[in-house]
C-alpha cells in the first residue's frame, strides 16, 4: 500500500487554489483520507494470496469453454444444474449474494460452472490417456458395482437377544413353513416371514433386497443365488459365520454385458485412481495448461504461476513414487 506522508508546497498551493480535495493517482482504487490503495496493490496482493489459483481459474475457464461449454457438453450441463439446485436448496440467497440474473449466471459467478467443466475434462482425459482396458476387464470380472435383486430372510443371534436356542427354533420354524411352499405361494410366505422377523433396525433387512452390490454379499450367499433359477428358493439355510440366510430368487438375474457396464466401470476406475493419488485431478489440469503454451507479459505473475504448477507436478510425482515403492 502506498502512503502519502508529505505534500510539496506546490501541491498544497494547487489544492488551495483549485479548492479541490486530495489529489489521488489515476490508479487509485480505494481512498482513505490522504492515503490510497491502487489497482496494482490489489492485483499484487491477489497474486500473492491466491498462490496461482487465481491464474488457474482464469486460464482454465478460457481453455475449457470451447469444448466444455454449458451449451454443448451434456456432462457439464447436468453437473452444473445439479450443483446449482443443491446449493440454492441450502442457501436460497445465493442469487442475491452473487447478483446473478439466472441459474447459469450464478454458476459462472460462483465457480460452479468452472468446477463442472474441470471435472468433465478430467474424466475425459483420464479415460483417453490414462485408463487401461485391462483395468476395466478386471473390474468387470470382479463384478465391481454389479447389482442383484432377491428376497431374503436373514437370522442371527442379535434378533433373539443372543439366545442360540431361540435362534435355532426360529430356523426350524422357517424350514417347516418353506417345506410346503410352492412356486405360486412362496412369495407370500417370504413376505410373511419378513414381517415376522423384521430385523433389529440396524444391520438386518429382511424382505425384498433391490439392487444390492454383488461384491457386498458373502460368497456363500452369492453362490447359492447363482445356483437358483428364477422362482426357486432355498429350503435349507445358507450359514455364514453363525448367520442363517433363506433366499428366494424372485426376479431374473441377467448379468449386463461388459459394453453395457463400460461407463459405470470407467467411473469406478476413475474414483479408484483419484483416491489412490489425490493429485491426479490436479495433474490432469496441469497437463491442460502445459499444452496451451501459456505466456505471461509480467515476470512476477509468471513466477507465481510456475511455482504453483511445479508444486502440482512435484506432489503428483512424489505420490506416484511412493505408490510404486510400496508395491
Amino acid at each position: 500500500m502506498k502512503k502519502i506522508f508529505k505534500l510539496s508546497f506546490v501541491f498544497i498551493f494547487a489544492i488551495l487554489v483549485s479548492a479541490c480535495g486530495n489529489n489521488f493517482s489515476d490508479n487509485a482504487l480505494i481512498t482513505m483520507g490522504n492515503q490510497e490503495v491502487t489497482y496494482d496493490d490489489v492485483f499484487n496482493q491477489a497474486r500473492i494470496d491466491s498462490q496461482g489459483q487465481g491464474y488457474f481459474s482464469l486460464i482454465d475457464s478460457v481453455l475449457l469453454e470451447e469444448n466444455y461449454s454449458y451449451e454443448n457438453n451434456e456432462r457439464v450441463r447436468e453437473a452444473t444444474d445439479s450443483a446449482v439446485s443443491s446449493n440454492l436448496g441450502i442457501n436460497p440467497g445465493l442469487m442475491q449474494q452473487f447478483n446473478a440474473t439466472d441459474n447459469l449466471d450464478l454458476a459462472r459467478k460462483s465457480g460452479m460452472l468452472l468446477n463442472a467443466q474441470r471435472q468433465a475434462f478430467i474424466r475425459d482425459y483420464f479415460e483417453k490417456n490414462i485408463l487401461q482396458e485391462s483395468t476395466l476387464h478386471q473390474l468387470y470380472d470382479a463384478r465391481d458395482g454389479e447389482l442383484i435383486s432377491f428376497n431374503k430372510i436373514e437370522l442371527d443371534e442379535t434378533l433373539f437377544d443372543n439366545d442360540p436356542e431361540r435362534l435355532a427354533a426360529a430356523v426350524t420354524s422357517i424350514k417347516e413353513q418353506l417345506a410346503s411352499a410352492t412356486p405360486e405361494n412362496v412369495r407370500g410366505i417370504f413376505d410373511t416371514l419378513a414381517n415376522q422377523y423384521p430385523g433389529d433396525g440396524n444391520n438386518i433387512e429382511n424382505g425384498f433386497q433391490e439392487s444390492v452390490e454383488v461384491t457386498s454379499l458373502p460368497s456363500q450367499v452369492l453362490e447359492a443365488l447363482e445356483n437358483l433359477q428364477t422362482g426357486e428358493f432355498t429350503t435349507e439355510p445358507v450359514q455364514v459365520d453363525g448367520t442363517y440366510y433363506f433366499l428366494f430368487k424372485s426376479v431374473d438375474d441377467i448379468r449386463q454385458s461388459f459394453d453395457a457396464r463400460r461407463e459405470a466401470l470407467t467411473d469406478t476406475a476413475f474414483a479408484n485412481a483419484t483416491q489412490e493419488n489425490p493429485w491426479l485431478s490436479d495433474f490432469i489440469l496441469y497437463q491442460l495448461r502445459r499444452e496451451a503454451n501459456i505466456e505471461f507479459k509480467d515476470d512476477s505473475s509468471r513466477i507465481v504461476f510456475e511455482q504453483a504448477m511445479n508444486n502440482i507436478r512435484n506432489s503428483y510425482n512424489e505420490t506416484v513414487a511412493n505408490l510404486q515403492g510400496g508395491n
